[in-house]
């Protein structure tokens, strides 16, 4: 195991001019992106300007798009499988390590959305307070992780077999292919469930606050 993890964190540094002027652009704006993250630790989540009318902001919208991206990257696998495409088994680990790396993302997203990173290891079971069933994020956070060990699975065992010149066998990884592809919709669903929850929470207090009264705004003309 050691060996392939170091012919892994080798294989980073070695590439072409093009490579290391890609990932030196990357690097700027993952630096940019601290510096901001780290003056929002300092002064709280009230510098990203969310609050009422922006209850959001780019961290909830990035974390459902790369669910999507997610999502659609396991449906690719469908066809190689499935429906028998030689070809597309070609993508079958590039779909995989792309899930992988939007799901990483997408847990990243909530981590800072939260405003206080201490405190996620409530969300992990057994170890934190876990508020379930109740909390639709915990249920969120639940599908992500199952969906995240799923497809980490499949591309650990399918690249560790051809480090070691080893043809992967189906048994070992298909079914877990299968059951990725079967959950990846629940990934949706709870997501879909979070943003109604809070829009009909914001009703609820609306509701609230007019006395008992549900209050609509007039629709422009």
């Amino acid at each position: 195991m050691l060996p392939f993890l170091l012919h892994g964190f080798r294989s980073v540094f070695h590439g072409g001019k093009a490579y290391w002027i890609w990932v030196s652009a990357l690097l700027f704006f993952v630096l940019i992106g601290l510096n901001v993250y780290a003056r929002q630790l300092a002064h709280g989540l009230v510098i990203t300007g969310m609050g009422d009318e922006v209850s959001w902001g780019l961290y909830i919208a990035n974390f459902a798009f790369l669910v999507g991206m997610a999502a659609a990257a396991v449906m690719m696998v469908i066809p190689a499988y499935i429906f028998k495409d030689k070809e597309m088994h070609k993508i079958v680990i590039f779909s995989e390590m792309f899930a992988v790396a939007a799901m990483i993302m997408c847990l990243l997203f909530v981590i800072v959305d939260l405003g206080r990173p201490d405190r996620f290891w409530h969300m992990v079971p057994v170890i934190g307070f876990f508020n379930w069933p109740g909390s639709l994020l915990t249920w969120d956070v639940i599908v992500l992780h199952v969906y995240l060990f799923l497809n980490l699975y499949v591309c650990a065992y399918v690249l560790y077999a051809t480090f070691h010149g080893r043809k992967p066998k189906p048994l070992f990884y298909v079914p877990v292919v299968f059951l990725a592809i079967a959950w990846a919709p629940s990934i949706h669903t709870v997501t879909a469930f979070f943003v109604s929850r809070t829009w009909w929470t914001t009703l609820l207090e609306h509701r609230r606050h007019s006395g008992g009264k549900l209050q609509l705004l007039p629709q422009p003309r």
